[in-house]
C-alpha cells in the first residue's frame, strides 16, 4: 500500500514509461518516478526523479477529475472540462501552437477550452481528448497514422476525427499505444487505427 502525505483517499491513477500520475478524490494532482521535481515540474535533467508523489503545485487552483500519463508527457481534465498539458514536445504532443521543446508546467490546451472535455488520455508521443458530444480529438506524433486522417503528419493542434464523427456516432471510450488509437463508441463499436505491425489492431 502507498501512502501520500496528506492524503487519503486517491480516485485515479495511471502510468506509462518510468512515471506516475494520481488524482486526489478533492482533485490534486500527483506525479511521480523519472524527471519530476518536487513541485511536480517535468524536468529534463537526467539525474532528477521522485520517488514519492510530489503534488503539482502549478494545479492547486483547479480541481482536476482525471488524469493520464504518456511516455514522455502528462495530461489532465479539470472538473470544468479545461485540458491542461505537460512534459516534453517534440512531436506536438502537448497541443498548443508555440514551438516549445517541452514545457516544465502545465500549460492550458485552450483550442479544446470550449468543447467541454470529459476524458483525456496520453500515448507514446500523442494526446486525445473526448467532448461530452462524443467529438474524439488527437495531436501529436502520427508518423504511424495515429491521427485518424489518413496522413503521417504530426499535429500540434487537436483535430478532430471526422470518421467517427457520422451518422450520429459518439466516441466514449480511447486507448492510446506507443504509435496506435483504440476507440470505442456509444454503438458498442471498436474502431483502431495507426502502428499495426505486431498485431495490435486487430485486422
Amino acid at each position: 500500500k502507498i501512502k501520500i502525505d496528506g492524503e487519503n483517499c486517491i480516485r485515479q491513477a495511471d502510468g506509462s514509461g518510468p512515471r506516475s500520475i494520481l488524482v486526489s478524490c478533492d482533485g490534486k494532482v500527483y506525479v511521480q518516478g523519472a524527471n519530476i521535481a518536487s513541485t511536480g515540474r517535468f524536468d529534463i535533467s537526467s539525474n532528477v526523479r521522485s520517488e514519492k508523489a510530489a503534488l503539482v503545485v502549478d494545479l492547486a487552483h483547479e480541481h482536476i477529475v482525471q488524469a493520464s500519463a504518456g511516455d514522455s508527457h502528462f495530461i489532465v481534465i479539470s472538473n470544468q472540462g479545461k485540458v491542461f498539458t505537460w512534459g516534453l514536445n517534440g512531436f506536438g504532443q502537448l497541443g498548443v501552437a508555440q514551438d516549445l521543446p517541452y514545457s516544465p508546467k502545465p500549460i492550458e490546451v485552450t483550442s479544446l477550452s470550449r468543447k467541454n472535455i470529459r476524458l483525456v488520455n496520453a500515448g507514446g508521443n500523442h494526446s486525445a481528448a473526448i467532448s461530452d458530444r462524443g467529438e474524439l480529438f488527437i495531436w501529436g506524433d502520427g508518423k504511424m497514422g495515429e491521427m485518424g486522417d489518413g496522413s503521417n503528419k504530426n499535429h500540434k493542434i487537436p483535430t478532430l476525427v471526422e470518421a467517427l464523427n457520422v451518422n450520429g456516432q459518439r466516441v466514449c471510450q480511447v486507448s492510446l499505444g506507443d504509435h496506435h488509437v483504440a476507440a470505442v463508441t456509444n454503438q458498442g463499436d471498436l474502431y483502431t487505427w495507426g502502428d499495426g505491425t505486431s498485431g495490435q489492431l486487430g485486422h
